[in-house]
């Protein structure tokens, strides 16, 4: 469903939050959520705790800044004085895998399991760095294994798994583990990728080019996929479909890059809100709705009470014509911040939309009450008075608007 047209002008809907990709945000307002997390530290422990907490908060601070040595350092001043810190050492293994010191890493990461049998996401990230850096693929496929045992129903442990079973040449357990993820979560692309991967390696092409395809669809700026398809285009002859496929992969590459960045965060931070939010706002701007609207909501799940959160979901769903569900996300968004004024002017898009002509006027008021110089809101309220027939009116919004636009 498209918003009508207009002698005018679209309805503007406005609204990332200050910080996300190709946000739109507010002038003089700055949407802050809280500061993203990396994995908890434990410092509850009897051992001068407050010294710990602060050692690991600049040591996460580093670490999210790219100073991976003082992150690395300060950890290492943390865990002298609580050995007993899973998540002390765990960040410390990701600070000495973004300094390339794998063997080191793995130390880190072994003591973090060591402390909790159960961390999954230590044996995850263990698992990764086996695979991916040192080619010990046995012990890739135990780690992933202890992943699955503590999370079965989850996807992301049965593909880490298949991932460590293609590196060890072992392409029935691979293929099996593959399976499973999809059964668990039929969206992941990653595990049609993962499954094509292995059936070409096999050499059945023609099923690997489904899963590929399969890929694609469910995720658009999947750049490796496109890259194997140019691959297997070139190996049957058809030159065409190779430059398409290959065209594609060099479109995407940069875009796959961006959001493979904040998939890595999340790994580490599974249960930051703020990073959830972001990855779905970048899923938007990709237009991929589907993907944006499960990381939105996923990220308030995990914060309930963020505007922004349901401004962009709002967003999302208006594009798509699901404008009921967009209204409930606009109203929403203003239950938790009501001087939030671009949830106001996007209340109002819907409210003219369904030509409810009154409640629109109402909500871009609020919005300019809120922010005078809102120029989108001016312009829906020269909407309003057009279809109202108010041509005057409609003149007089209109100038303001085009003054508003020049400032």
């Amino acid at each position: 469903m498209r918003v009508p047209n207009s002698v005018l002008h679209p309805l503007i809907l406005t609204g990332l939050a200050a910080g996300d990709p190709g946000a739109q945000s507010q002038p003089g307002r700055r949407e802050e959520p809280e500061r993203p997390r990396l994995s908890p530290e434990d410092t509850d422990g009897p051992i001068e705790p407050r010294q710990v907490r602060a050692l690991c908060a600049q040591a996460s601070q580093a670490l999210l800044q790219g100073d991976y040595a003082r992150a690395r350092d300060l950890y290492r001043s943390a865990l002298e004085i609580d050995e007993g810190n899973r998540g002390a050492y765990y960040n410390l293994g990701l600070s000495l895998i973004k300094l390339t010191a794998y063997a080191e890493a793995v130390d880190a990461l072994r003591s973090a399991v060591q402390v909790d049998s159960n961390y999954a996401l230590a044996w995850y990230t263990l698992g990764q760095v086996y695979t991916d850096r040192l080619g010990k693929y046995d012990l890739a496929v135990m780690s992933m294994r202890r992943v699955v045992d503590l999370r079965p129903g989850e996807a992301l442990g049965h593909i880490g798994l298949g991932q460590a079973y293609v590196a060890a040449r072992d392409f029935a357990a691979a293929a099996s583990a593959y399976r499973r993820a999809i059964a668990l979560d039929s969206l992941d692309a990653e595990a049609y990728f993962g499954l094509g991967v292995t059936r070409e390696t096999q050499g059945e092409a023609e099923v690997a080019e489904d899963l590929y395809l399969q890929a694609v669809q469910l995720d658009p700026v999947h750049a490796k996929a496109y890259f194997r398809l140019g691959g297997l285009r070139r190996q049957r002859g058809d030159v065409a479909g190779a430059k398409r496929f290959l065209k594609l992969f060099e479109r995407m590459r940069p875009r796959a890059a961006r959001i493979s960045r904040l998939k890595s965060q999340l790994l580490s931070e599974p249960d930051n809100a703020w990073l959830h939010h972001q990855l779905g706002t970048l899923y938007s701007k990709f237009d991929l709705p589907l993907h944006a609207i499960r990381s939105l909501q996923k990220g308030l799940d995990l914060h309930s009470d963020f505007a922004p959160g349901y401004n962009n979901l709002g967003n999302v769903y208006f594009r798509h014509g699901r404008i009921e569900e967009a209204l409930a996300m606009y109203e929403a968004a203003i239950h938790y911040d009501s001087s939030y004024a671009i949830a106001h002017n996007n209340l109002g898009s819907v409210w003219l939309l369904k030509q409810r002509l009154d409640a629109a006027q109402n909500a871009f008021e609020r919005a300019l009450q809120l922010q005078p110089n809102y120029a989108e809101a001016q312009h829906g309220l020269a909407l309003v008075y057009g279809q109202r027939g108010d041509r005057a009116k409609e003149r007089q919004a209109l100038e303001r608007y085009e003054r508003m636009r020049g400032d």
